[in-house]
């Protein structure tokens, strides 16, 4: 039954999704009903218990994770949210994740549910201007799944935990890098935006396997450096991998001000070389005790 009512939203006849959505739900609402008044008397209950009974059951029977499933599951659940209906169901749900996870939909399911219907598509149509569906097909399911907690925390600017937190620093890092280079200046908002089209052009040119180890890549290793305390002043010496250097130049982006030395200069004698440090104030901060002045 649930996958002849799944199906309608690839039926000729339906032309756009709000048409299949409401499709969907109506058959889904049909057999519910059903399914409810075989299992006895429901004018026992009152209006609430038996509306939170009704989309309970229909939750129950929206599997799958196609676009259409994914829509009307959120559907459902943003009605059963509002004003806490779920706890009018008779047996009495404490919590939303109860009722869910009693009707066979996951805790991290009802969270991935929630974000795409009422975080990451709607901020989609509304920035980016574009279609879910077109969206949804052109990244697929698997790695929409893989996304979404990244893309949530971009859209929301919520610190996340864990790997979360890490792959959105690194995605905002590398788009701050690339908008430097192009010589633009963005506010937080744009620098989000451009963040999510990124994300979203890797989702949809990125196997599932390169997508998960470009959103969780192994750690860059830690910087060693030294820290030589003066008077008033200290001096910072360490020794960087070009990823860490572009590490540095990111995070400190207008606070950072290097002179590039290369130590690969032809140093004739000690005056062109006590000519040369003087250039370089860290340098020669740290060299001047040495050659005595």
């Amino acid at each position: 039954m649930t996958k002849n009512i799944t199906s309608i939203a690839n039926n000729n006849q339906v032309q756009t999704l709000d048409a299949a959505l409401d499709a969907i739900w109506g058959a889904l609402e049909r057999t519910a009903a059903v399914s409810l008044t075989w299992s006895g008397d429901l004018e026992q209950f009152s209006k609430p218990e038996q509306r939170a009974m009704l989309l309970a059951e229909m939750l129950g029977q929206s599997k799958g994770i196609d676009l259409a499933s994914v829509m009307v599951k959120g559907r459902i659940v943003k009605e059963l949210d509002i004003n806490g209906l779920y706890a009018a169901h008779p047996n009495g749900y404490k919590t939303m994740e109860q009722l869910a996870v009693d009707r066979g939909i996951s805790v991290s399911e009802l969270s991935q549910v929630r974000d795409l219907t009422e975080v990451i598509f709607p901020w989609i149509q509304a920035q980016l201007r574009r279609e879910i569906p077109e969206v949804w097909d052109s990244i697929g399911k698997s790695n929409m799944r893989e996304l979404v907690p990244v893309l949530k925390r971009l859209i929301t600017g919520e610190e996340a935990r864990g790997s979360v937190e890490t792959s959105a620093q690194r995605v905002l890092d590398d788009v701050a890098a690339s908008v430097l280079a192009r010589g633009d200046t963005v506010t937080e908002g744009e620098l989000a935006v451009e963040a999510v089209q990124v994300l979203l052009e890797a989702g949809q040119g990125l196997t599932n396997a390169n997508l998960r180890q470009t959103l969780r890549p192994e750690r860059m290793p830690s910087i060693n450096a030294t820290i030589i305390k003066g008077e008033g002043q200290s001096t910072l010496v360490a020794i960087l991998d070009p990823d860490q250097e572009q590490l540095v130049a990111r995070k400190l982006h207008g606070y950072f001000d290097p002179i590039y030395f290369s130590s690969s200069d032809t140093v004739q004698s000690i005056n062109d070389l006590e000519s040369i440090i003087k250039q370089y104030p860290a340098i020669y901060a740290l060299v001047k005790p040495l050659i005595g002045e």
